[in-house]
């Protein structure tokens, strides 16, 4: 029974490769289907991106390049969410390949065979594309997404590095997962530029349904950046959350107006919901994990809906520019409000001092929305790609701001009383163990350190499920929480304190942790604990510890030199679409003058 139950921990039975079979029996099941609709006479490997190109109204190589891409994303991103809500809930992996860990290489690895199929596909029919090598023929397209393969598959093996020198820590934002967050999240930007390279859209609605796929896939790639936020688990300033969602928003939903025309942003916020609440909904009630609790968007996609409309005949420049900050602030009140209903992450007035990074990185999303929905609709774009190069280098910047995190020089004294029977359990090492219950109180001095707190509660994970106890004052510089959190087992908790720049934790109780040297903090039953807010990640990655300083050096350089890398190709290759939109529009005008 007691391997039974640790095999369930570990999540490496059998029952476990079930949605990795399923993916590939849908990718099989699509593939045998329209094989079985193609023409006979043409060679068995292409006929079924013949069949998808006669159903989509686009060549085979983008129809090939697209679907894949697509498959492979869908598969990356339930592995993705797989797995962190299973690190938030039962800590660090026993094993590298987990089934989530193979969704996630699947759907990268996938990402690089569309770049491939593409550019295969474009050689065979000697398409009229990007470059000309030769016989070769890789569509400018193919180069930003097999990039984004390149640097998302690099990031895998050199994260095991990684965590062989500094630990295995369990954190999103690391450089190693950035590199394969990254990559994933940003190749519906290359998918959709590859249906722009295709041609002009085509009357009818086969194309336009391609490309609200791709509205809706570019915001769920923007939105897994803020998973740790979703599940209440951030390890950054409270600052990011209204930042990434900002963000989302102004490239995302601009994006699919440009596109798609009237009513696109709305459509492609429907996409979002629909395919972020199914997949929450699986890894939440159906893997019995923590529920995802993403954003709505729909403020947004409200507000470039209206400005949109209202000003038609505005210069689109000043459009865009009145529409990101419309995003950023009447926009965003809905799902401030949210955040209030349904995320564990509520927004309070502080953040209000530090909203012009919201509003500047909306304004600058915006622009790249723009640039990238009017690249894909074929129309003239509103700034020269030096411009689309100035509204990168503000994101960036705009992402910098909240990047800081510090301790607090204040003193917390922790007390928890027993509440409820002491039960035997058994940890993921499957060692016999107890849990206790504890009701949890704070005294914090100075009594106002923490007032106005951005967050402050107990936050107790990976022993089972992720809890959040908000504290409550009950004097002076007092805090208690309602109920009890579980200690003891694999639990960990901490007071957590997020204000400003600050983001700072002091313990609560932690189990020992032989593979690492690390003794046990009890919860302070016996007698109180005194201690100094400390910067959060101390605890929150207690099992991190220092080491050569070859692995940062060898991911922050990767990650640096891949990101550059990924913005200027998609900044490339828009500019070569804009390129091609002026010169098919002053062709005709200059045959016409010639008359």
């Amino acid at each position: 029974m007691e391997s039974v139950v640790v095999d369930s921990l570990q999540q490496t039975g059998p029952v476990w490769w079930i949605p990795l079979g399923l993916g590939f029996a849908v990718l099989l099941g699509c593939l045998g289907a329209l094989s079985l609709a193609a023409d006979r006479r043409s060679h068995p490997l292409r006929r079924p991106f013949d069949t998808l190109s006669r159903l989509t109204g686009v060549p085979a190589w983008c129809a090939a390049g697209i679907g894949i891409a697509l498959w492979s994303l869908l598969v990356a991103l339930v592995g993705f969410s797989w797995d962190v809500a299973w690190h938030a809930d039962l800590g660090r992996d026993q094993a590298l390949l987990t089934p989530p860990h193979v969704m996630i290489l699947t759907g990268l690895i996938g990402i690089g065979v569309a770049a491939l199929a593409s550019i295969a596909l474009a050689t065979a029919d000697r398409a009229r594309v990007g470059l000309a090598i030769g016989r070769l023929r890789v569509p400018w397209s193919a180069l930003p997404m097999g990039i984004m393969a390149l640097g998302a598959v690099i990031g895998f093996p050199l994260d095991n590095y990684w965590h062989s020198v500094y630990g295995i820590d369990v954190t999103m934002w690391s450089p190693t997962h950035l590199l394969m967050i990254g990559g994933a999240s940003l190749t519906p930007v290359a998918a959709w530029l590859m249906l722009a390279e295709a041609g002009p859209p085509r009357a009818g609605g086969r194309v336009k349904l391609l490309s609200e796929a791709l509205a809706g896939s570019l915001l769920l790639g923007m939105s897994t950046f803020q998973l740790e936020f979703d599940l209440g688990i951030p390890q950054w300033q409270a600052l990011y959350h209204p930042v990434l969602i900002a963000l989302a928003m102004g490239v995302g939903l601009v994006a699919a107006r440009e596109a798609l025309g009237r009513g696109g942003a709305l459509r492609a916020v429907a996409a979002f919901l629909v395919v972020r609440g199914l997949i929450a909904l699986l890894v939440g009630p159906v893997f019995g994990l923590s529920l995802e609790r993403f954003p709505l968007y729909i403020g947004g996609a409200l507000v470039v809906e209206a400005v949109f409309l209202a000003t038609p005949r505005m210069l689109p420049a000043l459009r865009v520019l009145i529409t990101g900050l419309l995003i950023a602030t009447a926009g965003m009140t809905v799902d401030w409000g949210w955040t209030h209903v349904w995320s564990p992450q509520p927004w309070h007035p502080r953040l209000l001092a530090s909203w012009w990074v919201v509003i500047v990185i909306a304004v600058a999303g915006s622009f790249l929305g723009s640039a990238l929905g009017r690249a894909v609709a074929h129309l003239s774009q509103l700034v020269h790609f030096s411009g689309i190069a100035m509204a990168f280098a503000v994101m960036v910047a705009m992402l910098a701001v909240p990047f800081p995190r510090h301790g607090l020089d204040v003193s917390a004294t922790v007390t928890a009383s027993p509440a409820g029977a002491r039960l035997p359990t058994i940890t993921r090492e499957g060692l016999a163990t107890f849990e206790q219950d504890m009701t949890v109180s704070l005294t914090v001095s100075p009594a106002t350190a923490v007032s106005d707190a951005d967050v402050f509660r107990v936050f107790t994970w990976q022993g089972g499920s992720l809890i959040i106890s908000p504290l409550r004052p009950t004097s002076d510089g007092r805090y208690a929480v309602d109920g009890a959190v579980p200690t003891g087992g694999s639990w960990k908790s901490i007071v957590f304190l997020e204000k400003a720049d600050v983001v700072a934790a002091v313990p609560v109780s932690f189990p020992a942790d032989p593979a690492y040297g690390l003794a046990a903090i009890p919860p302070p039953v016996e007698a109180s604990r005194r201690a100094t807010f400390e910067p959060a990640s101390a605890y929150l990655t207690r099992e991190s510890h220092g080491g050569s300083a070859l692995p940062a050096v060898l991911a922050y350089t990767s990650l640096a030199v891949i990101g550059v890398t990924w913005g200027a190709a998609v900044i490339g290759v828009g500019e070569a679409m804009r390129r091609r939109v002026t010169a098919s529009l002053t062709l005709p005008a200059l045959r016409g003058a010639g008359a």
